[in-house]
């Protein structure tokens, strides 16, 4: 049985990356812009 794109390990690993580091800039974002970055990042997790 084929295992299904998005179950893809490497592609797992790889979209875990981004997200860390997307929170990392978040993170040092939010006291710049808080309220902008903060509903981009609410939008992005959810």
């Amino acid at each position: 049985m084929p295992v299904p794109r998005h179950w893809d390990p490497e592609k797992l690993i790889v979209n875990k990356r981004l997200y860390n580091m997307f929170n990392k800039i978040t993170k040092s974002w939010i006291p710049v812009s808080s309220t902008g970055m903060t509903l981009f990042a609410v939008q992005f997790t959810f």
